[in-house]
């Protein structure tokens, strides 16, 4: 039986078919090939294609242990940022039954298999634990396990938010988490009416529009990537919710998170670069290390 198959009966298991909740689609793992000049493919992480076409990932923040295969043989943090930038262009995008294998020399997917459960989240997290290596941290000679990093994608941030705000300020959450985070806007263009859509987590008709970023990454390129996606979001916004107060939302990794404080200043640099025009159109920037800090922050701004 192969892995597929029996991550599939275990998911049956768990689950019964008859669930009108059951989730289906197909899964696939997201390949990486340190070397060119070897044929090695390591598993980096896994993606999901639920039944409206759209690709949901979960990647590995830490890919130190590459280091135990090829030692100074590969740039390390060039892969790191090469797989974040990687799923952060492909996540919560439309799928394409045309797909190409392999969307970079080193980078590729395997083909998709069936898949069904109880959430889009359970089921990218059993295929990731069962099927990507490179997550448990190394051991020291002394046997306790070393510090490592491990950071939030844009989707666990606005998951973890939400469950917190939930659990603190459940009448709050009703009101400001859609149950639909897309939104579409109506631009005109060349005498012509087009409709956009908008990625907005945090959004109540009339009164306020936000967004939610994880800035909580191992490689500053990956945060500011996110960071630019996020702004030209809300740049939008703004320009077509005139009457709504607009917020952006960004969590970004403290020093609980294993990275040092040189790294860390560089994060915070990079940071203000990329929102004090923000700021300065007025709209409202929270940024905090985390889940907790920014669930306060939102609460504020909100009420």
């Amino acid at each position: 039986m192969s892995i597929a198959d029996r991550l599939l009966e275990q998911l049956q298991q768990d689950e019964p078919t008859t669930s009108p909740q059951l989730t289906r689609g197909q899964w696939f793992n997201i390949q990486l090939q340190p070397n060119l000049f070897a044929s090695e493919q390591l598993n980096v992480g896994v993606g999901f294609v639920d039944q409206s076409g759209r690709l949901h990932t979960r990647v590995s923040d830490n890919l130190s242990r590459l280091r135990c295969l090829y030692d100074d043989r590969v740039d390390l943090e060039g892969m790191q940022m090469m797989v974040g930038l990687a799923a952060d262009l492909f996540d919560r995008e439309q799928y394409e039954p045309d797909m190409p294998g392999a969307i970079s020399p080193q980078l590729s997917f395997s083909k998709p298999s069936y898949a069904a459960g109880a959430s889009i989240e359970e089921i990218l997290e059993t295929f990731y634990e069962q099927t990507v290596s490179l997550v448990p941290p190394l051991q020291d000679k002394e046997g306790s396990r070393r510090t490592y990093f491990h950071g939030y994608s844009n989707l666990a941030a606005r998951r973890e938010l939400r469950q917190w705000m939930a659990k603190h300020h459940q009448a709050l959450a009703r009101r400001i988490f859609p149950n639909n985070p897309t939104f579409k806007i109506r631009a005109f263009d060349g005498g012509a009416t087009q409709e956009h859509t908008v990625d907005l987590p945090l959004h109540q008709p009339g009164k306020l529009a936000g967004s939610i970023v994880s800035a909580y990454c191992s490689t500053e390129q990956t945060a500011e990537l996110r960071l630019l996606q996020s702004a030209m979001t809300i740049n939008t916004t703004k320009r077509h919710l005139e009457r709504e107060k607009i917020g952006l939302f960004i969590l970004r990794p403290g020093e609980e998170s294993g990275l040092n404080r040189k790294v860390l200043r560089r994060f915070d640099d990079m940071i203000d670069e990329n929102v004090w025009q923000l700021r300065d159109a007025g709209v409202h920037v929270g940024v905090e290390c985390s889940v907790e800090s920014l669930g306060r922050e939102v609460a504020g701004w909100a009420a």
